[in-house]
């Protein structure tokens, strides 16, 4: 382990040997009875910076590769904290939670992370620019994933028919997003355009393929032990803070899977990297929909708890927004501070609105 600490920076080693030990503290608080809320405040702590591990690897590993590959492997990874974290609240029965993170997820690429990029981003630079075309591409599919998203909802509201019609809509959505998904990666594979090429996190030395792939699977295996510590913790925690169901799984759960990505998007429009930045996110919302999705609806009911795309109209109504703004958005291929603080504004608004949810239960 020594030889291989010395490939990275002495921040990353600190962060690394903090995140270790935050985790066995996580567990071990956990098993000793602490008050949910501690137990899930130092578990979430803990599980940000694994998420951060994940997205590190990832990026040493994508600096292997070509640029194509290096952007399969982020869309790949970006989001496997957060899927975890959904199948573990899965399979805790907590459906609504899982549901609500999907949403979370869009709104928190399209109006956070977009709105943070171009916020800092303007200030720093004035206008950025980015492709045009590319951004087009994601917005149209996020509009088909939103109204694919919105038919089972209309079908539960309107149709009275039986659950389990419900859930094999819900099946066939999910089957049609991953063909349309397969059919997207295969068009950027069979693409001209090169992505811009990825450069080598700030290690020492780059690490090698092999280096990557045993810190991508130690983290990867983290982020699952310290996720059903969260999850375990999820309910009594909110239940102690009389935060509802709604803002576990539309804000925190989202935030706390995605964050250190998140801040890469960030990073990357401080740089003037927007190309980059832009199709981080929007390629990240893409994947939520027409991949994590479709995965955790075909997947729940191995874990017991059949999942519907059953959304409640606060969520719908933050999912078609974040469509639209990002339809918007890449309409120009510009971005400015004062857009960028605007989404920043919608996003907060959401925020609110799930923080002040009825709490009806957690189940």
């Amino acid at each position: 382990m020594s030889n291989v600490f010395t490939r990275v920076a002495p921040w990353q080693v600190a962060a690394i040997t903090a995140t270790i030990a935050i985790s066995a503290i996580a567990i071990f608080i956990d098993q000793a009875h602490v008050a949910p809320t501690v137990v899930f405040t130092v578990a979430a702590i803990a599980t940000i910076g694994l998420a951060w591990m994940v997205g590190l690897s990832t990026e040493q590993l994508a600096a292997t590769s070509g640029p194509k590959a290096s952007a399969l492997l982020n869309a790949a990874f970006g989001n496997i904290a957060e899927l975890v974290l959904v199948l573990l609240a899965v399979s805790k029965g907590l459906t609504d939670v899982a549901i609500a993170s999907i949403a979370g997820s869009v709104i928190g690429n399209a109006l956070f992370v977009l709105g943070a990029a171009f916020l800092l981003g303007g200030l720093r630079h004035g206008v950025q620019r980015f492709s045009r075309e590319v951004a087009s591409l994601n917005s149209v599919l996020l509009v088909v994933a939103v109204l694919g998203l919105g038919i089972p909802t209309a079908f539960a509201a309107l149709s009275g028919a039986p659950d389990t019609s419900l859930l094999r809509l819900s099946d066939v959505v999910s089957v049609l997003f991953l063909l349309l998904y397969g059919a997207y990666l295969y068009s950027f594979l069979r693409s001209e355009d090169q992505p811009e090429e990825l450069e080598h996190p700030p290690t020492l030395v780059p690490w090698s393929r092999s280096m990557a792939i045993v810190m991508l699977l130690i983290a990867g295996v983290g982020v699952g032990i310290l996720g059903e510590v969260l999850v375990g913790s999820l309910e009594p925690a909110a239940e102690a803070l009389d935060i509802s169901p709604v803002f576990m799984g539309l804000i925190a759960i989202p935030v706390i899977g995605n964050l250190a990505e998140h801040m890469v998007s960030v990073q990357l429009a401080w740089r003037n990297r927007m190309d980059f930045a832009v199709n981080i996110a929007m390629g990240s919302t893409i994947q939520v929909v027409m991949f994590l999705a479709p995965v955790i609806v075909l997947v729940s009911p191995l874990l017991g708890n059949g999942v519907p795309l059953v959304f409640t109209p606060l969520e719908l109504i933050a999912l078609a927004g974040g469509a639209i703004v990002i339809g918007l958005v890449g309409a120009d291929g510009e971005s400015t501070w004062i857009e960028g603080a605007a989404l920043l504004a919608v996003y907060l608004m959401v925020a609110a609105a799930a923080f002040l949810w009825p709490v009806v239960g957690m189940t």
